[in-house]
């Protein structure tokens, strides 16, 4: 197993855990984006052999440090950065390279932790990046001693989060849980390593970590247990079919439904991993548009920076356009595009003025070549709705639109192929449009019908509901 090979998992794990909310709330308030939010979708896509990709994000890395030498969440991932260049010498047969680089990436780690040993921004990159290049070493004492430098990251990271590690996901509590017992284990620790294995049946109970830990404790010679990788999200999507495409995609609306940053986030990343593994066009245009969609549904979540929402609408406009260059009438992709281009629009007076009327024509052309799209009729009332009446927008228009979605919504099977969201959107939008004509009871209904489809959905709960609250006791 090639260094590279490996730190393809390490980051699989790395990026998933790094998501992680990294105050005690749960709706954290930022007005600037963390680093690895700028930089983490294209180190992750050059992991995965996209050169350029990787060459962004190094040029990112290193102009900020140009600028802020000393700050350790950079650092951290620059020596993360040496270590994959590491490997990827050490597959050209360059030793020497190889080994200086290696030596810079662990030396550049262990500085950055040394600046900020309680900052989980920089504890979670150097435990993942070392719990997985461990296995690659020849020396089994210096193997050792960096997996026991990875689990202890692990440890003080579970020891900072520990006031409001309940409120993360399940996906990101098993992941640093069995990180952690799983090292234990090759540790030789096998007592602690049952604990957090025992641990995990409770945090995790009825997913993969659960059959996992029950699997190790079963056996506790450890031959049962994962060896790499992430679970979940991080598996080829040539290699896992139909069945495994949409169980990518079930996870993804439920994420989406919910407003759950931190899954959309370990998705989209290993989504754009898949794309230069992606051979056969139409999996590259389906992977291509989900990660956009996952980018225009996170750009609306309010604890990503503003900054970072421009960021996730420029990539979805040009992953769509890319993929309608291929195939000028994917109707999903032109439906979708346009509904970006829109809202690039109402967050720039100065873009407004070309991305305005792009909007309404992409729609528009959508309409033409598919007009019993749900989707398509979906964002067309969407896009009324939220359009001031001088430039074409109508209240009246968007209930139509959004009924008419409904109606064929109800024709569309529910077992259809991705991309098949929408139900839910519809009947909230819908309310929107009831509410904002005084139909305060039709709102409610519609927002009842909204839950009906995502109980656990913040938007609906926490914003639309209370919302119409007050406005029936003005």
């Amino acid at each position: 197993m090639t260094i590279r090979a490996l730190f393809v998992a390490a980051v699989g794990w790395t990026f998933v855990i790094s998501t992680l909310t990294l105050t005690g709330q749960t709706k954290p308030t930022r007005t600037e984006p963390r680093f690895d939010e700028l930089v983490r979708a294209d180190f992750f896509a050059g992991v995965a052999g996209d050169a350029a990709a990787l060459d962004r994000a190094m040029r990112l890395i290193e102009s900020t440090l140009a600028d802020d030498p000393g700050r350790p969440d950079v650092l951290v991932w620059h020596g993360s950065g040496l270590v994959l260049r590491a490997g990827q010498a050490a597959e050209k047969g360059d030793a020497a390279t190889s080994d200086t680089l290696l030596e810079r990436g662990l030396q550049e780690m262990n500085e950055a932790v040394g600046l900020e040993p309680d900052n989980v921004a920089v504890l979670i990159p150097r435990g993942a990046t070392l719990l997985e290049l461990s296995r690659s070493m020849p020396d089994a004492g210096r193997a050792k001693t960096l997996l026991a430098t990875a689990v202890s990251d692990y440890e003080r990271v579970l020891v900072l989060q520990a006031p409001y590690f309940k409120y993360l996901s399940e996906h990101s509590r098993g992941e640093l849980l069995f990180g952690l017992a799983e090292g234990l284990h090759r540790l030789g620790e096998r007592e602690r390593s049952r604990m957090y294995f025992t641990r995990l049946l409770d945090e995790a109970r009825n997913s993969s970590y659960e059959s996992m830990a029950r699997a190790w404790l079963n056996d506790s010679s450890g031959a049962s247990t994962r060896q790499r990788g992430c679970v979940g999200c991080h598996q080829s999507v040539q290699t896992q079919g139909a069945q495994g495409w949409n169980a990518i995609t079930e996870r993804l609306e439920s994420a989406a439904l919910k407003g759950a940053q931190a899954d959309l986030r370990a998705i989209r990343a290993s989504l754009i991993g898949e794309v230069p593994r992606s051979t056969e066009q139409r999996t590259q245009s389906r992977v291509q548009y989900t990660i956009a969609y996952i980018g225009w549904r996170m750009s609306t979540l309010p604890d990503v920076s503003r900054t970072e929402q421009d960021l996730l609408l420029g990539d979805a406009a040009e992953r769509l356009e890319a993929v309608l260059k291929v195939n000028p009438s994917d109707v999903e992709a032109l439906a979708l595009v346009g509904t970006i281009y829109g809202q690039q629009a109402g967050r720039s007076s100065l873009k407004a003025i070309v991305l305005g009327p792009r909007s309404m024509g992409t729609l528009e052309r959508a309409a033409t070549m598919a007009a019993a799209n749900p989707r398509v009729l979906l964002l067309q009332g969407i896009a009324s709705l939220n359009t001031p009446p001088a430039y074409g927008g109508s209240r009246d228009k968007a209930e139509q639109l959004l009924r008419r979605s409904l109606d064929e919504f109800s024709r569309e099977p529910q077992s259809k192929t991705w991309p098949n969201w929408g139900r839910f959107d519809a009947h909230a939008w819908l309310g929107q449009a009831l509410r904002r004509k005084a139909d305060l009871a039709g709102a409610r209904a519609e927002y009842t019908k909204a839950l009906e489809i995502a109980p656990e959905s913040r938007w609906v709960r926490v914003g639309l509901l209370p919302a119409l609250d007050r406005a029936s006791q003005r």
